[in-house]
C-alpha cells in the first residue's frame, strides 16, 4: 500500500499467500466409496480421485465429483503448500443403507491408510466409529438410521497418543485408503440388499481428522 492509500482502502483484486506465514485449523480430508444395491461389494482406492474427476461406482453409472465426495483437488495429494496432520480415522455410512450391509460391511471391510506406500493402519472398519451422525433404532427392514458406533465426537479411533502428535502428511506427498471388503474366507464381497428387501445402496465415506496446516491468504 502506497502512502496515497493511507486511509482511502481500495479494493483488492488478488488474495496473496502471506510468505513464511501458516495458520492450522481442525478439518478433516474425507474421500465416497460407493456400491449399487443388488452389486457385490468391490476394493476401492480411496482419495485418487479429486473434485471433478470421473467416479464410477460398483454397478453404477460414473459422475463427476464434487465437494460432497471428496475435499481433494488434485489426484492423491494436498494442494501445495498445504499438510495435513492426521490423528484419527473415522468410517461413516449413509444413515439409510441396511441393516445387514451395515453389519457385514463392519465385519468383512479391511482398512489400509498408508502415505507415500508406507503403511500406517490396518485395521477392520467396523473398529473406526464414525464420530457422529444419526442414531436410530426399529426393526430390520424399517430403521431409518444406522451409524457407524454410537455418535458422539469423541468416539474416534486415535491413531496418537501421549506426546506422539499424529501422522503427518507433507505437501505433494502421495497418501490414501484402500478399503477392501473382499478379504472373506471366499475372497468374494457380500451383496448389497435389493429394492425388495428394503435395501439402499452402500455408501461410505472415510474421514482423515486432524489438522490441516494451510498459508495464510
Amino acid at each position: 500500500m502506497g502512502e496515497h492509500e493511507l486511509g482511502r482502502p481500495h479494493f483488492k483484486v488478488q488474495n496473496p499467500i502471506v510468505q513464511g506465514m501458516g495458520e492450522a485449523i481442525i478439518q478433516p480430508s474425507y474421500d465416497y466409496y460407493r456400491v449399487v444395491q443388488g452389486n457385490a461389494v468391490t476394493r476401492q482406492l480411496m482419495f485418487t480421485i479429486p473434485q471433478g474427476g470421473q467416479y464410477t461406482p460398483a454397478g453404477g453409472a460414473a459422475f463427476n465429483k464434487t465437494s460432497y465426495h471428496t475435499d481433494l483437488t488434485q489426484a492423491g495429494v494436498l494442494a501445495a503448500p498445504n499438510k495435513l496432520l492426521v490423528r484419527a480415522l473415522c468410517g461413516w455410512f449413509k444413515g439409510n443403507i441396511f441393516p445387514t450391509d451395515a453389519t457385514s460391511f463392519a465385519n468383512d471391510a479391511m482398512v489400509f491408510f498408508q502415505v507415500n506406500q508406507k503403511p500406517y493402519l490396518n485395521i477392520a472398519f467396523g473398529k473406526l466409529p464414525a464420530g457422529g451422525g444419526v442414531f436410530n433404532t426399529g426393526t430390520l427392514t424399517t430403521v431409518n438410521a444406522t451409524s457407524n458406533g454410537y455418535p458422539d465426537a469423541a468416539n474416534l479411533y486415535l491413531i496418537t497418543e501421549g506426546e506422539i502428535l499424529g501422522v503427518q502428511i507433507e505437501q505433494q506427498q502421495n497418501f490414501g485408503i484402500d478399503l477392501n471388503p473382499t478379504l472373506t474366507e471366499t475372497g468374494v464381497g457380500f451383496t448389497a440388499a435389493t429394492t425388495a428387501n428394503g435395501g439402499f445402496d452402500v455408501i461410505v465415506k472415510m474421514y482423515l481428522e486432524g489438522v490441516l496446516l494451510r498459508a495464510v491468504q
